[in-house]
């Protein structure tokens, strides 16, 4: 007491609690209250190592570089977010951004076949996140067909917005192949959603003459450039408290699961390590390299089941470090494209059903998981196709350490030499 041992290690309250409950015959035999006293005083789950558990959510504890990277996260890439939403607002004013929108509609519906509104929706989630093209969608949402929404949801979960490319480039991810992928994706989830859920109705959006993007209201450049920016905080505060909330979670399950692996004798075990086991057959199916596939299927267990944040996170990290083949990290970049994760599914949920009449929200609720399913496999469709064509060109990459929000210049064109993982 006089050093304050006890209150800072608990080894006197450890020390009693473990001869109690090994000497008193009631207690012996209570297991569920032994496992429960062992998880809470041991490791102290709750209180000591929740901080921690917001650095170490991705997995690797012994890895301070990568703890560096994510402190910078809020300080150096979500201002980049803010930036690019302010420029796309103001291409949106001078019109630019409609011009863009209904050119690549226009191309997608006369060599894909599919009609005026969902070409629309998916080539505006090329620049715009499924929250912002939500609004385009009202005057439709009760005119659409099943397979119509179908489609849209499918587009938001196979691509990114262009505001948050900028983030994934931060990161460190691939900038060329990252454009590529979100491009790429559009039309590729456009062919997974009519595959797996044909039209069978007459569409009543069929022609550009039935769907109409609506004119900017901002009066000036300077209201532009503002709305575009009080847009992105929302999407900045969004992402960084998913980021905060999952990362906990993940720290937290991480921590649980590494105490259960020590008792059947499995070290280190994790949920990453579990993703990259799950995965590793579609990592493999997608051309990674062998020797790479556990580490990329980690990644696309980040991307399914937690965060997409996460996944372009790790990617960046293993492509400074040169710890993946070219190759790989260009599948993976590929692969990882898209808002397809169970939590941006919430998102896209919550938004689509605030524009939904309540005699079709049951409709987008039924559609919703088959959506998700789809617009990964379509992710996952042109990462194999990036495969095949890739002829081994050097990447380029840039570090989230050496590069500052006003110097996107890539820090290098020559990775390290990989590591066999």
């Amino acid at each position: 007491m006089k050093d304050g041992m006890w209150l800072r290690d608990n080894h006197t309250l450890d020390h009693t609690l473990d001869i109690w409950m090994k000497d008193d015959i009631w207690l012996r035999d209570n297991h569920t209250l032994d496992l429960a006293l062992d998880i809470w005083i041991r490791d102290d789950c709750l209180g000591k190592t929740w901080p921690t558990n917001l650095d170490d959510g991705g997995g690797d504890d012994d890895d301070d570089e990568n703890d560096d990277d994510d402190d910078m996260l809020y300080f150096q890439s979500l201002p980049v977010v803010v930036f690019f939403s302010a420029v796309i607002s103001i291409l949106y004013y001078i019109g630019f951004m409609q011009y863009v929108v209904k050119g690549m509609a226009w191309l997608m519906q006369i060599t894909m076949g599919t009609t005026a509104i969902e070409s629309l929706a998916s080539a505006s989630n090329i620049f715009v996140s499924y929250v912002e093209v939500a609004p385009i969608l009202v005057p439709y949402v009760q005119k659409l067909t099943r397979s119509e929404l179908h489609a849209i949801l499918t587009s938001g979960f196979a691509t990114v917005a262009g505001s948050i490319l900028a983030l994934y480039i931060a990161f460190g991810a691939p900038a060329p192949h990252l454009v590529s992928a979100c491009i790429l994706s559009a039309p590729a989830a456009l062919a997974m959603a009519k595959l797996s859920y044909p039209e069978t109705k007459k569409s009543k959006t069929k022609t550009q003459k039935d769907v109409e993007i609506p004119e900017s209201t901002e009066r000036n450049f300077i209201e532009a450039a503002a709305n575009g920016a009080m847009l992105a905080v929302k999407l900045v505060s969004g992402i960084a408290a998913c980021l905060i909330a999952f990362l906990g979670i993940v720290g937290f399950v991480n921590g649980v699961l590494a105490w259960l692996g020590a008792m059947v004798g499995i070290q280190n075990l994790n949920f990453k390590m579990i993703c990259s086991y799950l995965l590793w057959p579609f990592a493999i199916l997608m051309g990674v390299e062998v020797k790479d596939a556990k580490a990329v299927a980690g990644m696309l267990g980040w991307k399914i089941f937690v965060d997409e944040v996460l996944c372009y996170r790790d990617l960046g990290h293993a492509v400074n470090a040169g710890e993946l083949d070219n190759r790989s990290a260009v599948i993976a970049t590929y692969a990882c494209c898209g808002f397809g994760s169970l939590g941006a599914m919430g998102v896209a949920l919550g938004a689509m059903l605030a524009i939904t009449p309540p005699n079709r929200r049951s409709v987008i609720t039924q559609l919703v998981v088959r959506a998700l399913i789809n617009g990964n496999i379509a992710a996952f469709m042109t990462a194999c196709v990036a495969g095949l064509l890739y002829q081994g060109d050097d990447i380029v990459y840039a570090s989230i350490n050496e590069t500052s929000f006003m110097d996107m210049s890539p820090v290098s064109t020559e990775p390290a030499s990989p590591n066999v993982l």
